[in-house]
């Protein structure tokens, strides 16, 4: 626990969780289009689903909670091998407590878990401006870590159609219990090459928290000759994280009705009224053996036939790295929107020199 002026700092848990969703709500992330990212109706069951362990710092103000930030640990691949990564996740503050030294004391508070779990390795996700920068300094300053950009990421959202429910094509199938094992071992050795990516077992896979709201009837595979060559996961979160609509900004509000009018046709996302949800649910676990890009495409096609078969579904969103050699080849077969974030690796003035990762980074954004 650390005082700063009247606020006070300390690692919290569930005696401040109402709080924490408070905030969640009532304090969205501003631009073109403002979005409050929701956790209702419990903060933890979108953040554990981040890591096998979760850690929140709080500000207090007097009796109330004013901000906070949150840490996930899990196993995953670097350079390689497994080992154990920090994400730093969700931040919020209330406005009139910006500019003041709110985010060193939560980062020091995260230091000091990591030097103790002897945790190596930290990153970050953030929005880079249209300048290409972002708002963290990229050496260490005023006690904030670096944040130093190592690869961009694209989130692609693309529509249902509700009338596409024929039958899904041969070689894909719904996955079953016998298949997990299979499952496990394609993501993995699909991860392995890849910095940052998550390690699978069939443990976590089945775990109720890690991946809370995903079954295995939610994966599709493609087999040959008896063995997962590929798989994919229709993950529904939407149960315990929502991203709501607060406002647009200038012509765009006032041109939404008719901007709607045209996504279909265009395979755009409509843009729902003020206060309206947006409608999303994830593709995740997407591995496809050397990358295959006919094999990634079939099995996305047959991701959304079954999304539309479910029903209920308005929108499909993807994450993939910028330099995935496939990204070009999945925007153009299914359009949509696309929106752009940064990966960062975070670093003290104590860690030691940066390990040097060779090859593309990957992030799961269903765990972002």
């Amino acid at each position: 626990m650390t005082d700063v002026g009247q606020l006070r700092f300390a690692l919290t848990g569930r005696e401040v969780e109402s709080d924490l969703r408070r905030l969640t709500r009532v304090m969205p992330l501003r631009g073109p289009v403002t979005l409050a990212f929701e956790r209702e109706p419990d903060f933890y069951h979108a953040l554990e689903v981040e890591g096998d362990h979760v850690d929140v710092a709080a500000v207090h103000d007097g009796g109330r909670v004013v901000g906070f930030a949150t840490q996930s640990l899990a196993m995953r691949y670097v350079n390689g091998s497994p080992d154990l990564v920090s994400y730093l996740g969700m931040a919020r503050v209330e406005p009139r407590l910006r500019g003041r030294q709110v985010s060193p004391q939560a980062f020091r508070m995260f230091r000091e878990l990591q030097l103790s779990l002897g945790v190596h390795h930290i990153f970050a996700s953030v929005v880079a401006t249209r300048s290409g920068r972002h708002a963290f300094p990229q050496t260490p300053t005023d006690g904030i870590p670096g944040f130093r950009p190592m690869a961009d990421f694209c989130t692609l959202v693309f529509p249902v159609n509700a009338r596409q429910t024929q039958a899904l094509p041969d070689g894909i199938r719904l996955a079953c219990e016998d298949d997990l094992g299979q499952i496990v071992a394609c993501l993995n050795r699909n991860n392995q090459p890849l910095q940052f990516s998550e390690v699978w077992s069939e443990a976590n896979l089945q775990c109720r928290r890690r991946t809370r709201g995903l079954a295995i009837g939610d994966f599709l595979v493609a087999t040959k000759a008896g063995r997962v060559k590929g798989c994919v996961a229709l993950w529904d979160q939407r149960a315990f994280k929502q991203t709501r609509i607060i406002d647009y900004s200038g012509l765009l509000g006032m041109a939404r009705p008719f901007v709607n009018v045209f996504c279909g046709p265009l395979g755009k996302p409509k843009m729902p009224a003020r206060g309206q949800l947006f409608e999303q649910v994830f593709i995740s676990h997407l591995a496809v053996d050397e990358d295959e890009r006919k094999l990634t495409l079939k099995l996305l096609h047959s991701l959304r036939i079954e999304a539309a078969r479910r029903g209920g579904i308005s929108n499909l969103a993807l994450g993939m790295p910028a330099a995935d050699p496939r990204l070009e080849t999945v925007r153009r077969a299914f359009r949509g929107l696309l929106y752009r974030s940064r990966l960062c690796r975070v670093f003290w003035p104590d860690m030691e020199p940066l390990t040097r990762l060779q090859g593309r980074f990957r992030a799961e954004i269903s765990l972002l």
